[in-house]
């Protein structure tokens, strides 16, 4: 699926620069832009703040800081790492749910637990509609069709227990969160369920061109990284380059992979710390920033997608 879903997002930008093609029509403009959102990025990416955060953000217990965490939940002054420790009740603020997350997260990681998966991404409806009837674009789209699984169509894998934990977030990792840095949150929040369980939210603040977990390092060189898979730098570059799907149609690529509003969802029983469900979604906007050759003509283009993680059906 990640092999996969890295020539997709190569195959996406080749894609947002035909659309933009397409949506020049007879006017044969040299470079030209475009831009399109799927479901999870509600917020455009561009009307955030420099660092992914917008200028007012409320924390969890109803406050407003400027940096986006709170000062009586363990968090440091100017939103720095902490040690804060897992507490009896509902985590409040943002250094106890990412304490909580983490807790649970690794547990889960460590203990092997049997569970469901399935993981799928998703291209606009609009954007087939808009360029109906446009050849080179159909050709395009039934291409990224096979590079993407949509929800309907994404193959439920069943993980039984004992299994190899490698494919369980954080891909690759020794453990399921490695971010320590309160900082790079944006929102949390916690709520109590009717069931007893507890509902945790994780937004993590944009990153630009954010590495994985390397396993060989044992590190991951970015905030987004430690919790989620980004897709690295150079497997897309790889993969525009190498191919023959993509690297028909773009040449010299000059881009940039925009993650914003990673969101992690997880729902736990808080007196056995297990799991119930897990939900992960990484929007990225992929930009190609100058002009890019593509089927001989220089152009501009820039495209949003979602990819979506389900975990579901723990048995410990």
């Amino acid at each position: 699926m990640k092999k996969k879903l890295t020539r997709f997002l190569a195959l996406i930008m080749a894609l947002a620069i035909v659309l933009s093609l397409g949506a020049c029509g007879k006017d044969n403009k040299e470079t030209t832009t475009t831009e399109t959102t799927v479901q999870g990025g509600d917020v455009d990416p561009d009307e955030t703040a420099t660092d992914g955060s917008p200028a007012d953000e409320t924390t969890t217990d109803g406050t407003t800081a400027e940096d986006g965490t709170t000062s009586e939940d363990g968090t440091t002054a100017d939103g720095g790492a902490t040690d804060a420790p897992v507490v009896p009740g509902k985590p409040e603020g943002n250094a106890q749910i990412l304490a909580a997350y983490t807790e649970v997260m690794n547990k889960a990681k460590a203990e092997k637990p049997a569970f469901k998966k399935k993981e799928f991404q998703a291209l606009p409806k609009d954007q087939r509609e808009f360029q109906k009837g446009k050849t080179l674009v159909n050709v395009m789209l039934s291409l990224a069709g096979f590079f993407m699984k949509e929800e309907d169509k994404a193959v439920v894998e069943q993980h039984n227990k004992g299994d190899d934990t490698r494919w369980f977030p954080v891909y690759k990792a020794p453990k399921g969160c490695l971010l320590t840095d309160t900082g790079a949150i944006k929102t949390a929040s916690c709520v109590a369920l009717p069931n007893g369980n507890y509902r945790l939210s994780i937004v993590l603040k944009d990153e630009i061109n954010p590495e994985p977990y390397n396993e060989k390092t044992g590190q991951a060189p970015s905030n987004t990284g430690k919790m989620f898979s980004p897709l690295a730098r150079s497997e897309i570059d790889s993969t525009l380059i190498e191919n023959s799907n993509v690297n028909w149609a773009v040449k010299d690529a000059s881009y940039e992979l925009r993650y914003y509003n990673c969101t992690a969802e997880l729902e736990y029983n808080p007196k056995t710390n297990r799991i119930v469900t897990l939900n992960q979604y990484m929007s990225v906007k992929i930009s190609i920033n100058e002009p890019t050759k593509v089927t001989g003509m220089s152009v501009v283009g820039s495209a949003v997608l979602v990819n979506t993680l389900k975990i579901w059906d723990f048995a410990y």
